[in-house]
């Protein structure tokens, strides 16, 4: 399917729910985040809906994960790289309320 993707995280949770199928090639995101407490929004990356999912790390070969937004918003985020098919977001502490998110692929124009 192609962006854009819906997705949320529920009340109480840190972590989005459904997992997005991204359509490759997508070279980079584009997320919508909407005002919410501040957290370290994430993205993690797996092979398959119900596979372990990881984090993206900076590209500096730290192995520090890589903030997509930190502040309380509303922002829209770039995450640089997509590294495999299924994308969730998470964040370090449990949102008050359900948030919603809008993911959209970043294409450059020809």
């Amino acid at each position: 399917m192609p962006s854009p993707y819906f997705t949320a995280i529920l009340s109480g949770t840190t972590t989005s729910t459904p997992a997005i199928y991204i359509d490759r090639p997508a070279p980079a995101l584009a997320i919508q985040v909407p005002s919410m407490a501040a957290a370290d929004l994430r993205c993690e990356f797996g092979g398959s809906s119900g596979a372990a999912f990881s984090p993206l790390v900076r590209a500096d070969g730290s192995g520090t994960p890589f903030s997509c937004n930190s502040n309380a918003g509303p922002a829209t985020a770039i995450v640089p790289y997509v590294a495999a098919p299924w994308a969730r977001l998470t964040t370090a502490v449990a949102m008050s309320t359900t948030v919603s998110f809008t993911i959209n692929v970043v294409r450059p124009y020809p």
